[in-house]
């Protein structure tokens, strides 16, 4: 069950506007809201998904096109009044890289002193560590979920992120998959560990 997807990423606009317009529609047909867009084009950038009463605000950012912060953290301080929690999906970084570089650190921090209050990343296609700033988590890059990059152990393994929110504090747990034949099941044993030791931690809560 989707909810939401983001379309913040290099890729969609790989059929042109056309494509990117269908795209739209396909996921409109499924009740599933898009977010984001790949050249972070203001008005395109969140939708808001209730639950039990509570509104969830995600804002997508894609760094690789536009690098420019202004636009989301724009749309951040707009949200931030009326949403419950604004959780940012960023398309960042260095692909094949474990570590986080400075612009993904820097870009994240002005997201979470606009309002933030969950930072998630991808485009790495490996999984990168977290960080917690200012009581706030950011996950740099989940790795691969679903992707044909059968070249490497990093590119076949990647992460899941719950994030299980109440009125008192936010428990995150990690839980590692991996990518083979483009089918995704959960890891275990070694590799599982692996991934684990890639984004350094297995689950923590904050307040």
């Amino acid at each position: 069950h989707l909810d939401a997807v983001s379309s913040a990423n290099n890729h969609g606009l790989d059929f042109g506007d056309s494509g990117d317009v269908s795209t739209g529609e396909y996921l409109q047909s499924f009740g599933i809201k898009r977010f984001g867009h790949p050249l972070t084009t203001p008005g395109a950038l969140s939708p808001v998904v209730t639950h039990k009463d509570k509104k969830f605000c995600f804002v997508g950012y894609h760094s690789l096109f536009v690098a420019t912060t202004s636009p989301v953290v724009s749309e951040i301080k707009t949200l931030r009044p009326d949403c419950w929690k604004v959780i940012v999906m960023a398309h960042w970084g260095e692909e094949y890289e474990h570590t986080a570089d400075a612009a993904q650190h820097a870009q994240a921090h002005a997201f979470i002193d606009a309002g933030a209050d969950l930072v998630v990343g991808a485009h790495p296609h490996v999984v990168q560590g977290y960080e917690v700033y200012k009581g706030r988590a950011v996950f740099y890059s989940l790795g691969n979920f679903m992707f044909d990059q059968n070249f490497s152990w990093g590119t076949t393994h990647g992460m899941l992120l719950r994030a299980d929110f109440s009125d008192t504090e936010t428990h995150f747990t990690v839980i590692p998959v991996s990518v083979r034949d483009q089918k995704t099941a959960l890891t275990e044993g070694e590799d599982r560990q692996k991934v684990l030791d890639f984004a350094g931690v297995a689950e923590f809560s904050l307040p």
